[in-house]
C-alpha cells in the first residue's frame, strides 16, 4: 500500500500488485473551517482483488491516518443500499448508518436505489 497525496485535508492510499494498481482509497475533507473535522471517502477495488482483505486494509489504513490527523474527527462515506458486501465491510469497521438519500440513484435499468449514508468518528468528543 502506498500514500501518494497528502495535504491537510486530503489523501489517496493506493494498493498495488507489482506494479498494477489494484485499488484505491480517496478522502477529502472540506475547506470550509466549520466542516474541516469531518471528510468523506470513495474507495474502488478491480474485481480480481474484491473478497480479499484488499478493502479491509485499504480502509484500516485511512482510518489510521484519520485518527492521528490533528483536524479529523468524522469519516463519513455513501454507499448504494444494494451493496451489502460494502455495507458489511464499513459496519464491520464500526461504521454506522446516519441517514439515506431515498431513490438518490437511477441505475442502467431505471431502477432507484438509496444512497446510505455512514459515518465513524475517528476520536473521542
Amino acid at each position: 500500500m502506498q500514500r501518494i497525496l497528502a495535504n491537510d485535508l486530503e489523501t489517496i492510499l493506493v494498493a498495488q500488485d507489482g506494479e498494477r494498481v489494484i485499488g484505491w482509497i480517496v478522502f477529502q475533507s472540506s475547506s470550509r473551517q466549520r466542516l474541516r473535522h469531518t471528510g468523506s471517502f470513495g474507495m474502488m477495488l478491480r474485481k480480481e482483488a474484491r473478497n480479499k482483505g484488499i478493502g479491509t486494509l485499504l480502509l484500516q489504513a485511512l482510518l489510521e491516518w484519520a485518527e492521528h490527523h490533528p483536524v479529523i474527527e468524522k469519516v463519513c462515506l455513501g454507499v448504494l443500499a444494494t451493496n451489502t458486501a460494502a455495507i458489511a465491510l464499513y459496519t464491520k469497521l464500526g461504521f454506522q448508518e446516519e441517514g439515506r438519500k431515498i431513490n438518490e440513484v437511477k441505475m442502467r435499468s431505471g431502477d432507484y436505489v438509496d444512497d446510505v449514508l455512514m459515518y465513524r468518528f475517528v476520536k473521542n468528543l
